[in-house]
């Protein structure tokens, strides 16, 4: 299984912003970069059968213009356990690994992201990865005997400038 994760874009300052949080779109300059980084993952990553999104507005919006370049338009679902500061990565993964599949993507949020990653790849030591907006990041367990906590390994950790000159 690989699980690739999205940081969702640049949203509108929260300064200006007076809703709740998770009604904060993504900025003008943030859905043309996701633009960017969707034309990037529908070139580079291949045979994703689901997609999720945390139910914050920004996560959404990323992941609807994400799935609009994929060629097989994956399965979508929103996810609870994705918001911002949900850190059951046990559950998380159980509810992964149910799906018997052998790729999705996510468009969640900083800290949880790094979190999950912390928790697939390593037993004992954080990762220090920079989960910047619009970042793309691949764990891959194909050389694990089991998806478990540990056992991932970190392919890739790509920054959202870097897919722009891709």
């Amino acid at each position: 299984m690989k699980i690739y994760f999205l940081r969702h874009g640049r949203a509108i300052d929260d300064k200006n912003f007076f809703n709740d949080d998770h009604l904060r779109p993504l900025s003008p300059e943030g859905r043309q970069s996701i633009q960017s980084a969707a034309q990037f993952i529908a070139q580079n990553v291949s045979g994703v059968e689901f997609v999720f999104s945390s139910p914050f507005l920004r996560a959404r919006q990323t992941m609807e213009i994400v799935r609009s370049y994929l060629h097989n338009k994956p399965e979508y679902a929103e996810l609870d356990l994705i918001q911002p500061n949900n850190n059951d990565y046990k559950k998380l993964l159980g509810y992964l690994k149910s799906l018997e599949c052998t790729s999705v993507l996510y468009a969640g949020h900083e800290p949880q992201i790094r979190g999950f990653i912390d928790y697939l790849i390593s037993d004992s030591e954080r990762v220090h990865l920079e989960i910047g907006v619009g970042s793309l990041h691949c764990v891959d367990f194909s050389d694990a005997e089991y998806v478990s906590p540990g056992s991932g390994k970190l392919v890739f950790s790509i920054p959202q400038d870097l897919q722009k000159a891709s």
